[in-house]
């Protein structure tokens, strides 16, 4: 289990450095799995449903900030 963290740490910084916006933008960070959760879509209405859900996610994590970075 520790491995795991430390590898996550490490994939999450990694990630930051490669996603490197502008010094004074105000940034906030988000993981995919918080923003997709398990689902089961069995028509077009899921599927837009089940995005709306996403965007509301990212855009409530968005509110107020200059840049969301999905990591």
């Amino acid at each position: 289990d520790a491995m795991k963290q430390q590898i996550g740490g490490i994939r999450a910084q990694y990630l930051q450095k490669l996603l490197t916006v502008d010094p004074m933008a105000d940034t906030v960070t988000m993981e995919r799995s918080t923003i997709c959760t398990a689902a089961k879509l069995q028509s077009e209405a899921d599927v837009d449903a089940y995005l709306a859900k996403i965007k509301k996610r990212l855009m409530e994590r968005l509110d107020g900030h200059d840049v969301l970075r999905v990591i």
